[in-house]
């Protein structure tokens, strides 16, 4: 290694391990986890609830002037219950970003200007995906209802 890149490399090497990325890796982390925490116990808490209702609503089915009442609790409880699934699914691509992001960046190929250059972009990359997934798994409940929702417009009309 030439001087300039072996400074380029502990330079990278400290910026990663400042206080202050480090603090903002930690806290981006906390709240992640405290958000997806939040969002599976509301889920528990809903689904069981909804689960609670069903003895007072499934008797509405019958009556055709409170089949709406029935058709709108299915909705919202088939809503929830979408819920894991759509956790799993931000959970896996959460899993798959840094591989795409890093894969192949030392594959011996490329000079030590360049790995940095992987590097800081796989560390770009996964720093806007943090961000999105945060917003993305705050969006599960609002998308699955609207998936429910849109599945029985077609019939709506029968």
């Amino acid at each position: 290694l030439s001087e300039d890149e072996r400074r380029l490399v502990e330079a990278v090497a400290w910026q990663f391990s400042s206080p202050f990325v480090a603090g903002f890796v930690w806290l981006n982390a906390v709240g992640i986890y405290v958000m997806k925490m939040v969002m599976q116990v509301s889920y528990a808490w809903l689904i069981s609830f909804y689960w609670m209702l069903t003895p007072m609503v499934a008797p509405m089915v019958i009556l055709p002037q409170t089949r709406g009442v029935f058709l709108g609790w299915l909705k919202t409880y088939v809503s929830v219950a979408l819920w894991p699934m759509f956790f799993a699914f931000a959970e896996r691509l959460a899993l798959a970003i840094p591989w795409s992001a890093w894969l192949g960046a030392a594959d011996g190929t490329t000079d030590i200007w360049g790995l940095t250059v992987n590097v800081l972009q796989g560390e770009t990359m996964l720093a806007i995906f943090n961000i999105s997934f945060f917003f993305v798994f705050l969006s599960i409940p609002i998308a699955s209802y609207m998936i429910v929702s849109g599945a029985s417009r077609p019939f709506r009309t029968l």
